[in-house]
């Protein structure tokens, strides 16, 4: 009766260490399951990130382009939220230095990623070019031609400095005294 037993109980063994190697693979499949969809989650995010930072720099565009157009940097800011593809920028504020360029704190979202970054903007005249000399004369490249613009003056000037598409300084002398025309 013993030599039954013992043979009755070899199924046992075999039987717990199959359910031990089951459940030893079921865990690494579960682990294995949390990493992919850790990944997955990872790579939204990382995603979501680089298209805040290309609406921050949208941002730094859109803001350039009215500070060219004639706004005044001061006034950039404040004009709320721009909804633009998957996301938003803003102006967060825009303050007009000393040495004349506009610092831009700017901020580009969407959903939970945000980018913010911060620009010294210089305007300049883009296809645009000036020359000045005797009798107040005052010339204006259009990137085609020269064009004689009015001037208020009939001094000698002897220097132009574009400040933006629609704004040059002119300066000169006339019987000793410093002339500025803008």
């Amino acid at each position: 009766m013993h030599q039954n037993r013992s043979v009755a109980q070899q199924g046992i063994g075999t039987l717990m260490g199959a359910m031990f190697m089951v459940t030893v693979i079921m865990a690494m499949l579960l682990t294995l399951l949390q990493m992919t969809g850790s990944d997955v989650m990872d790579v939204a995010e990382q995603d979501d990130g680089i298209t805040a930072l290309f609406l921050a720099e949208s941002a730094i565009e859109q803001a350039s382009g009215a500070w060219d157009q004639g706004t005044d940097c001061v006034d950039l800011d404040g004009a709320g939220a721009v909804s633009f593809g998957a996301g938003s920028f803003t102006v967060d504020t825009a303050t007009l230095q000393a040495d004349g360029k506009c610092r831009l704190n700017v901020t580009g979202a969407v959903r939970d990623s945000s980018r913010k970054l911060q620009a010294d903007v210089q305007l300049g005249c883009t296809n645009t070019g000036w020359s000045v000399g005797a009798s107040g004369t005052i010339a204006e490249w259009d990137s085609s031609s020269w064009s004689v613009a009015a001037s208020p003056v009939s001094v000698l000037l002897n220097d132009v400095h574009c400040v933006r598409k629609t704004e040059a300084w002119a300066v000169g002398s006339s019987q000793g005294r410093d002339i500025t025309i803008y």
